[in-house]
């Protein structure tokens, strides 16, 4: 299964490309395509443009298709509902999250990322998000004739480069009180460690902390890049374009002014005096959240196209206190291309994030606020349709003419079995039958009695016709050589069915072979089987038997 993130920025779009397997996660391919920022270009037109470019390079019957709400545009809370099953997490959402959004259910959307299970509860983010904003996305997506699978949010594909997405939801009772937990308490975390990922755009900034390796918050700060490039153009008075060339190409902040120009000391000045509003927002929203959690931060990983700055992880680490690095790269994912770089990972942390989100498992299913009215097509079945339409439509005709036939044929089958039944009845009636007995049933057991009086005639006139054991030993004697010839004792005379068993005693060795070859013409088969005599013979007699298959039918001789 392969998945296409595709995270739409202000002066760029990023994409990537992810396929799944069964125990790993790789990342195919990674790019981005720069917008023009002159003021008179239009972005719109720009974004519909590199959308429809992706779309004929990737289809999108064969790859799932993910974007992104930005932080800003979805309420985030985390809950705790007393039940496991997914679907009544969902079902409760809207009820549990009515005092907490500032929109009507009618006009929201609502999904729960679920974080861990507490026995019997469920931990959850729950989220919730205006539908037009979602509908914006939709027809953005539509003019760059991709139809998105998933409309997810920033959190949850960041979240993806931090959490293990291959595995179901954990168990976690650390934090479990000693009493039920209802649904509308918020849950209350021990001092434990925990950590930050700041994602670093143009217009925006997005902080997600973990804990326990799961996403627990996000926050939007409204501080980007952006704020850094009128930043340089104000100081060094050139336009916005020029500056913003310049902050990609030659961007740095000084850790220290040892061995530098007053040029460099200026240029780095001017950065770091817009950076300040951004460490100072993160201050007081790690603030909060380290209030609210009871957590300690450990760390802060970096991502965004920002981060790309000079000695800018060493400068936030000194602003935050806290040990910040860019995120290791394919912490989550192999990388099957070495024309990938990390600096481009960095910049295109969302996408990849996104695409992950793409291909997760149904047992830890991804955050889709695509659904309800808003729910994708299911284009394999609309294609299916605009093929096939006329032949279901003949398929259609054909079946209700069967149905009309079918009811006539029954109807008409139906008139002829009355007919045949009443003249069934009168002619048992002619035949003897009382009016009584002149039905289907009496009429099969009179035809079954007949039938059992044929057979019993068949039978009897069959054994009339039966040789019996004296017709058959008179035929044997008609056959023996006469006595002047030989001298035969004959001992046993047995008839059994169609076997014939003699046994005797003669007085010389050709008698026995005269009465063999005179009882070989009785044999049907013309075989006669030679067996040992049951009986010792006397006087120095000599003793045969034999046995042979005799004919029982036929007329007597």
């Amino acid at each position: 299964m392969r998945s296409i993130g595709i995270d739409i920025g202000t002066f760029s779009i990023k994409v990537a490309e992810v396929e799944a397997t069964t125990r790993s996660i790789a990342l195919l391919d990674c790019f981005e395509v720069a917008l023009d920022p002159d003021p008179s270009r239009d972005p719109h037109v720009q974004i519909v443009d590199v959308l429809r470019q992706l779309t004929q390079r990737y289809a999108p019957s064969k790859y799932k298709y993910v974007f992104a709400l930005p932080e800003s545009q979805v309420s985030i809370r985390q809950k705790i509902f007393p039940f496991r099953e997914r679907h009544k997490i969902l079902r409760s959402l809207p009820f549990e999250l009515e005092d907490d959004v500032p929109f009507t259910q009618d006009n929201a959307v609502f999904d729960a990322k679920i974080l861990h299970y507490r026995k019997n509860a469920t931990e959850v983010l729950a989220m919730a998000t205006p539908k037009p904003y979602v509908q914006k996305i939709l027809d953005l997506a539509g003019e760059g004739y991709a139809d998105p699978d998933l409309v997810s949010v920033e959190a949850a594909g960041l979240a993806n480069l931090v959490e293990d997405v291959l595995e179901a939801p954990t168990e976690n009772d650390d934090h479990q009180s000693d009493e039920q937990p209802q649904e509308s308490q918020d849950v209350v975390f021990h001092p434990q460690p925990a950590s930050v990922l700041l994602h670093i755009g143009h217009q925006h900034t997005v902080l997600c902390v973990f804990h326990l390796g799961t996403l627990v918050s996000a926050r939007t700060i409204f501080w980007g890049g952006v704020q850094v490039v009128r930043a340089i153009a104000k100081q060094y008075n050139m336009p916005f374009a020029e500056a913003l060339k310049g902050l990609v190409e030659k961007g740095f902040v000084l850790t220290s002014n040892d061995g530098v120009t007053k040029e460099q000391t200026v240029f780095s000045n001017t950065i770091t005096s817009s950076l300040y509003p951004l460490i100072d927002e993160v201050k007081r929203a790690l603030l909060d959240i380290q209030s609210e959690f009871k957590v300690n931060f450990e760390r802060i990983d970096l991502t965004g196209g920002v981060t790309q700055l000079i000695n800018l992880p060493a400068f936030l680490t000194q602003g935050f206190e806290l040990p910040c690095n860019l995120i290791k790269p394919f912490q989550n994912i192999d990388r099957n291309s070495a024309d990938i770089s990390d600096a481009l990972v960095h910049r295109a942390g969302l996408a990849i994030g996104l695409a992950i989100e793409g291909v997760r498992r149904p047992t830890n299913p991804a955050v889709n606020f695509r659904k309800n009215e808003l729910a994708k097509e299911n284009q394999t079945y609309k294609l299916l349709w605009e093929k096939w339409r006329y032949t279901v439509q003949l398929a259609a005709a054909a079946f209700v003419l069967f149905f009309v036939y079918s009811f006539i044929r029954d109807s008409f089958a139906l008139s002829l079995s009355d007919k045949a039944y009443d003249a069934l009845r009168d002619r048992a009636q002619q035949g003897g039958l009382k009016r009584n007995q002149a039905s289907l049933s009496g009429i099969e057991r009179y035809i079954r009695e007949k039938q059992r009086e044929i057979r019993a005639k068949k039978t009897l006139a069959e054994l009339q016709d039966v040789n019996s054991a004296l017709d058959i030993m008179n035929r044997v004697s008609s056959v023996m050589p006469a006595k002047e010839q030989i001298q035969l004792d004959v001992r046993r005379f047995y008839v059994l069915n169609e076997y014939l068993t003699l046994e005797g005693e003669v007085s010389r060795r050709e008698s026995v072979e005269q009465i063999q070859r005179a009882i070989t013409s009785l044999a049907v088969d013309r075989q006669v089987k030679e067996l040992a005599p049951s009986f010792k013979p006397q006087g120095g007699r000599i003793a045969f038997a034999y046995t042979l298959k005799v004919s029982r039918k036929g007329s007597r001789q």
